[in-house]
Parts: structure tokens; C-alpha cells; sequence
């Protein structure tokens, strides 16, 4: 049997390869289909439509899963620490936006921050960022099992 045969493509090159590829990258499509319904929300939210759950908290917990994914694809993917950093990054955006629309901010540079106080919003963030620290944690935990019984 040849050198590059089925008999030995676990060794060499290909495993070296698999152990730097991000486990993730095939999950990057769901981040891209998360602009549908971001998309559909801010459009409700244009036409001033009251759609319940979906336009009070669903743009929530959808708009922080977005970031999320595109935090993790772009500026903390390479961090050590980045599922971290990407949590307290996100989680104090979002208690900071939240805060502000609390007082009056008209004339200010954070004028575009008003809006209804609600600390409900700020739970559906920290949930929402718990559940993606939480399935981001282990499914990098399975990919690195399997990369280890190679």
C-alpha cells in the first residue's frame, strides 16, 4: 500500500491539520441565518408593530446570540480566553445599554440609547449568554475528545 493510503492518513500531515482547525467552523452557517429573523424583528420594530414576546424580548435574545457568534468568529476568536472575554464583553454592553435608557440621555452622545428601562432584558442577555458560553464550552470539549482518541 502506498504512503498517502488509507492505512495511514491518521498519521502525519492530516492529524497535525485536524488539531489546528477550529472545531466550530462548521457552525458559522447559523450565525449568518441569525439576520433573518434580526432582520424581521427591526423590521416590526420600523412599522412600529407590537408583536408581543417577539418584539420585546425575542430581538433580545436573538440580537445577543448574534453578537455572540460574531464576536467569537472575528475579535476574540484567537483569544485565550476568549468564551470569557466574549461574555463580560457582551454582558456589560448590555447592562450599560440597558442602565442608560433609564435616565434621560436627550442631548447627550448617547441619546440614541432611549428606550423603557427593563431589567428583564438583562436576564434574557445573561441567559442568552449562558447558553451560548455553556454549548460553545462543550462542543470545543467533545471536538478535543475525539481529536484525542485519533
Amino acid at each position: 500500500m502506498d504512503s498517502d493510503g488509507p492505512a495511514t492518513r491518521k498519521t502525519g500531515k492530516l492529524v497535525a491539520d485536524a488539531k489546528t482547525r477550529d472545531p466550530l467552523r462548521p457552525l458559522d452557517w447559523p450565525g449568518a441565518l441569525a439576520i433573518v429573523p434580526i432582520m424581521y424583528i427591526a423590521h416590526l420594530h420600523a412599522r412600529e408593530v407590537d408583536a408581543g414576546w417577539v418584539t420585546s424580548y425575542g430581538a433580545d435574545l436573538i440580537g445577543t446570540a448574534w453578537c455572540w457568534w460574531l464576536f467569537r468568529r472575528t475579535v476574540f476568536s484567537r483569544a485565550r480566553y476568549g468564551a470569557q472575554l466574549t461574555v463580560a464583553v457582551l454582558l456589560a454592553a448590555g447592562i450599560a445599554w440597558e442602565w442608560s435608557q433609564r435616565y434621560d440621555l436627550s442631548g447627550t452622545i448617547l441619546e440614541g440609547t432611549a428606550g423603557t428601562f427593563d431589567p428583564i432584558d438583562i436576564a434574557v442577555y445573561t441567559l442568552t449568554l449562558a447558553a451560548c458560553y455553556s454549548t460553545e464550552t462543550r462542543l470545543r470539549r467533545r471536538a478535543a475528545a475525539s481529536l484525542e482518541g485519533q
